[in-house]
């Protein structure tokens, strides 16, 4: 249902000629009340911070739905260091 999409996550001037890695956009930052409660279920802190991104800080079930169906994606949870991507 969620696709995690660098750019719609309000990652901006990645993969550009001078090479420099993206920047994150206001208001891109995982919710720290969600945050919370999907970590006090012991899930992988890498896996939550993409969930909450790729679902835009919708909801609780959002981000937990879109964890266990990506939980087993190659990457998914491994970390964005500090919520950058990286190309």
């Amino acid at each position: 249902m969620y696709q995690l999409d660098p750019y719609e996550l309000g990652y901006e001037n990645g993969n550009q000629a001078d090479n420099s890695p993206p920047t994150v956009a206001q208001g891109t930052e995982p919710d720290e009340n969600l945050l919370n409660q999907l970590l006090s279920m012991s899930l992988n802190e890498a896996g939550v911070v993409k969930s909450l991104l790729a679902t835009k800080n919708s909801s609780f079930d959002a981000a937990l739905e879109y964890y266990f169906q990506h939980e087993q994606d190659d990457g998914f949870l491994i970390s964005l260091g500090t919520y950058i991507v990286t190309y």
